[in-house]
């Protein structure tokens, strides 16, 4: 097999990664809705159930151009399908019994396990290919040539040293500072009707599904740019969160954290635009620390503006 067929190998491993973090958002939107509609106004569910049907489509629409791509290895394909076609609207879901419900519930939170369960199954094959290994993905190869050691680079050429310092400015500026990473609320996709209670349960569940699939990127959209850290020995700003965060990912890995957003009670002051929430439990292997989060509206969004231990 020729060195472009396994780059093609990793590439389309690198697609199916992208493409299951935006079924999740879509399946996090999907939950959201379904949740949301029973405490809707009357006037406002008309467009909860149009919101409903473009979500379902772009949802079904993900899924089969995913599950093409992954050749058959797309274990959530089929129940996420079951789902979205048992549910043709919001208003048939709550004509159902209370048993049919809790039903489409826990088949919705199976599925989503799943989803991320698939994707981190794949965020480590992706781990070692960048580690040297050979996998196999979608039937086809994955493997990338390692780098020749450094002393023999500098030896080869002072300018090719200089492009490979250079490589690594970047990879640090863009992954440790976040340079040309995604902005504060980038991607967040929200209904203007929603409450703020909606939207920042919203915004906490997508952060969550950021975290627990090690996409930090996705994680400090949910930051606002003139974010502060009320926290002790803590970061003080964005930047040294995410730098921080990196550093964690890049040694320790993200598999054994997890975030407990059940229980948070939110506070909103309406005429600042302005609110706060907690407690959020952040369990690492080195103990727990729960935070009390405050935040504001940027638009139809809510963004991550401090946060101090409870």
């Amino acid at each position: 097999m020729g060195r472009q067929e396994k780059e093609a190998g990793l590439r389309l491993l690198e697609s199916c990664i992208e493409r299951s973090r935006q079924v999740m958002d879509g399946w996090l939107q999907f939950n959201q809705l379904l949740c949301g509609y029973p405490q809707a106004p009357p006037e406002q569910r008309g467009a909860y159930e149009m919101q409903f049907l473009n979500t379902k489509s772009e949802l079904a629409r993900r899924l089969s151009v995913l599950a093409g791509n992954m050749r058959g290895d797309c274990a959530f394909e089929t129940p996420a399908i079951n789902v979205i076609a048992g549910t043709p609207s919001l208003d048939q879901v709550y004509a159902q019994s209370e048993v049919a419900v809790k039903k489409l519930q826990t088949e919705w939170h199976r599925v989503y396990i799943e989803i991320n369960e698939t994707l981190g199954e794949m965020e480590d094959l992706r781990r070692r290919v960048y580690a040297g290994e050979r996998v196999v993905f979608a039937r086809l190869v994955c493997r990338v040539v390692k780098p020749l050691p450094w002393k023999k680079i500098f030896a080869v050429s002072g300018a090719a040293a200089t492009v490979l310092l250079v490589a690594g400015g970047i990879y640090f500026m863009r992954n440790f500072l976040g340079f040309w990473a995604p902005g504060a609320g980038e991607g967040v996709v929200v209904d203007a009707n929603w409450s703020d209670e909606e939207q920042v349960t919203y915004m906490l569940g997508r952060m969550k599904a950021a975290l627990e699939s090690h996409d930090l990127d996705t994680v400090m959209t949910a930051f606002a740019d003139d974010f502060q850290a009320e926290v002790e020995g803590g970061p003080g700003d964005k930047t040294a969160l995410r730098a921080l965060l990196m550093t964690y990912k890049s040694t320790l890995g993200f598999g054994q954290v997890s975030m407990d957003i059940d229980g948070v009670e939110m506070a909103f002051d309406n005429e600042n635009g302005s609110g706060s929430l907690g407690p959020v439990t952040i369990d690492t292997p080195q103990g727990k620390v729960d935070l009390l989060i405050r935040g504001r509206r940027a638009g139809d969004a809510w963004l991550i503006t401090s946060m101090a231990e409870y």
